[in-house]
């Protein structure tokens, strides 16, 4: 089933001039736990060994849709003067009450000076989750997670609902959970996990792997986005 999306994906990726499906590929999130608007989503496909050059091309594409420059998936994001890329891991954060204060003033504040975007994973774990809770105090500054697509719970519950619809900015009422563990190599694809409900905006790249082998399948994409345009 991998072997068969990937040579699909590698199909779209030779045929398709521009990072992704607009009709089929895009949508908005509504979390339960979230008073917040609805999260904007994307998925894009990038097969992995995708070379840089081609990477370059879809990041710019990606701008483009996201700034409102592209009318397919406009975001209407203003252009960011800066981008500020969070890297950490999933596992729990371990922080005082004082240490997490000191990092949400220091984000925060140098977010708003710069008129930022926020890059991070985007799921509901460790650094990441602490980086969605601190940027929804701060409304017009987008926080965008970056995630692989085979390993977000819902992924296929999201894509099917726009199919059945058949338009595109489908709210999607979003309630992932996450089952991190993999007891046997068998188990691997079917490990999830969910998205955050703090953040305004994911690209999800799909590379055609799905549960735990997706993981690091966003990477090089993401070194691009990181990039200031």
């Amino acid at each position: 089933t991998t072997r068969r999306r990937m040579t699909a994906l590698v199909q779209i990726d030779e045929k398709l001039q521009h990072a992704t499906e607009p009709k089929q590929r895009f949508g908005s999130l509504r979390f339960p736990s979230s008073k917040a608007a609805p999260a904007r989503w994307l998925s894009v496909p990038i097969p992995r060994g995708t070379s840089h050059e081609r990477l370059q091309s879809v990041s710019k594409e990606l701008r483009k849709m996201m700034t409102g420059d592209d009318p397919r998936c406009v975001w209407n994001l203003p252009p960011p003067s800066a981008v500020i890329s969070v890297t950490g891991g999933a596992q729990s954060l371990e922080l005082t009450d004082k240490q997490k204060l000191v990092f949400r003033h220091g984000l925060q504040s140098a977010a708003t000076r710069a008129k930022a975007w926020i890059f991070d994973g985007g799921t509901n774990y460790g650094v990441m989750e602490l980086v969605g809770k601190t940027m929804q105090d701060s409304p017009g500054l987008p926080c965008i997670g970056v995630a692989p697509w085979g390993v977000v719970h819902k992924h296929e519950n999201m894509l099917e609902q726009i199919e059945k619809k058949k338009y595109p900015g489908l709210v999607f009422a979003y309630d992932g959970q996450s089952e991190h563990e993999a007891k046997s190599r068998e188990d691997r694809s079917e490990v999830r996990v969910a998205l955050d409900p703090h953040h305004s905006h994911f690209i999800l790249v799909d590379d055609g792997f799905e549960g735990f082998d997706a993981f690091q399948g966003e990477i090089a994409l993401r070194a691009e986005l990181d990039r200031v345009p």
